[in-house]
């Protein structure tokens, strides 16, 4: 005989909420305050210690490794961020990133936090303009989170001109280097939408932020905007290779302490010890090692240089991959570029990968003479190498395992 159905209540729904979320619950639901007690599996206390949530990183450029972050540093993010940007019950955020890419973690907690809306960007639209567009004029999302890629595209889909009209009152970027050239766009599509750089590598949430001002994009500045000055209780430093702090306006390795910093690797000692060093000043204290390289100014503003393991010498001259790829991205006729060393330790060469209004041999002259302009001669990429659109790691960034085998080296 078939199984007769249950006819039983289901459970309630029970929602993980902040302050501003309590009205409006489904009826039959309950809510648990965020911040209030809990219980993990066999009855164990949740705290602020307690594992929430394990990322893994893309493994484009190696290993993956599973980030272990605690409930105490995912809110520490999360309800700074409720607050600094004003999240409420009339926002609707638009979820960009996938929920395994450290984006999210803004989307769905401080979307709690402030009792907002989700708004889940379909998968397949992600890196599409005119898809992205019909999303953002169909769902009116209040808030905007995602890496700064999806920006030339949307800007350059028909219709990009409705943007103005579009209910979007803050655009946040993270994860890349924003070229200006887009942002000027950008900024000119939403003129009254707050943009702000957020930046943080996966191991520590979100630790420096800047709000774009007008001067950032002033006509003739060609250096990217700021990735600013810390949270609140987080403190950062400029290093030098032992670890000790550099003088305000010298270059340095940039480490981080602070409460949103990720507990370690997951079930890896010996990666986490790598990658922490002791706090500068602050005995029993450890910094999380970033691998990027900054200028901390007198302000406290730091401003992004480029990737300790991105810099390669090229006829014996010290090159910052990232600096050149700043430069070609301020070509009015590229939309994305990707530069990568090719050769030995010796003799590496730079390659430019490049997404373009125009191609062929004339639009590569162009961009020489565009490089020469702003770049030592050996920092002039010996090749140029035109697509139809840099290949993506399912988090966004650029995949350079793709680009090299793009290559065929």
């Amino acid at each position: 005989m078939p199984r007769r159905r249950s006819l039983s209540k289901p459970p309630p729904l029970v929602f993980a909420v902040g302050p501003g979320a309590l009205r409006g619950l489904p009826v039959g639901s309950r809510a648990i305050r965020w911040g209030g007690a809990a219980r993990g599996a066999g009855g164990a206390a949740v705290g602020p210690g307690s594992l929430a949530y394990i990322l893994y990183t893309s493994g484009s450029t190696g290993v993956p490794r599973g980030v272990a972050h605690t409930h105490g540093s995912a809110l520490a993010f999360a309800e700074w961020a409720a607050r600094c940007f004003d999240v409420g019950p009339t926002d609707r955020l638009a979820n960009h990133a996938g929920l395994s890419f450290d984006l999210s973690t803004f989307d769905l907690i401080a979307s709690a936090l402030g009792g907002a809306a989700v708004c889940p960007v379909p998968e397949a639209a992600r890196f599409h303009g005119g898809h992205l567009l019909r999303f953002v004029l169909k769902e009116r999302p209040t808030v905007w989170y995602s890496v700064p890629t999806v920006w030339p595209r949307l800007l350059a889909a028909d219709r990009a001109g409705e943007l103005a009209a579009s209910s979007l009152r803050l655009v946040l970027f993270a994860g890349e280097v924003f070229p200006l050239p887009h942002l000027r766009a950008l900024r000119e599509a939403l003129p009254a939408a707050r943009l702000a750089n957020l930046y943080g590598p996966t191991e520590t949430n979100v630790c420096l932020w800047h709000e774009v001002e007008p001067a950032d994009l002033e006509t003739g500045r060609t250096a990217p905007v700021p990735i600013g000055r810390p949270l609140p209780a987080t403190e950062v430093w400029s290093c030098d290779g032992d670890g000790l702090p550099v003088a305000p306006g010298a270059e340095g390795e940039l480490l981080v302490t602070g409460p949103t910093l990720m507990r370690g690797y997951w079930q890896d000692e010996q990666a986490t010890r790598a990658a922490m060093s002791p706090a500068p000043g602050r005995p029993g204290a450890s910094a999380y090692r970033t691998g990027d390289r900054v200028v901390i100014g007198a302000d406290g503003r730091c401003l992004f240089v480029g990737r300790s393991d991105e810099q390669v010498k090229v006829r014996g001259h010290r090159i910052e991959l990232g600096e050149v790829e700043t430069v070609i991205a301020q070509h009015p006729d590229v939309r994305e570029t990707a530069v990568l060393a090719h050769g030995g330790a010796e003799d590496h060469h730079l390659v430019a990968f490049v997404v373009t209004d125009r191609g062929g041999p004339d639009g590569e002259r162009d961009l020489r003479r565009h490089c020469r302009r702003w770049l030592d001669e050996a920092a002039v990429p010996a090749r140029f190498i035109p697509l139809p659109a840099l290949p993506r790691t399912s988090n966004g960034k650029v995949d350079r395992v793709v680009l090299v085998k793009e290559a065929g080296w």
